[in-house]
């Protein structure tokens, strides 16, 4: 698991949306584009499924994560 806080947005780019650093750059390759964020991946690394903002196919984060874990 990773999680990354310390995210600022660059107010003086209208190009990139973050400001790097203080912001990991990890934002760019994860195209993290809204806040928060939650993207599940399996064992090789490869990402099955994401939640950005609010859960959209399901009523609560709970359940959408665990939807994404089985199926992903």
């Amino acid at each position: 698991m990773r999680v990354f806080g310390g995210l600022n947005k660059d107010p003086l780019s209208h190009a990139c949306k973050w400001r790097i650093p203080p912001s990991p750059p990890e934002v760019l390759a994860f195209s993290v584009d809204k806040l928060p964020t939650i993207i599940v991946f399996d064992t090789e690394g490869k990402e099955t499924g994401r939640v950005v903002e609010s859960p959209k196919r399901r009523p609560t984060l709970e359940e959408e994560l665990c939807e994404i874990i089985k199926f992903g």
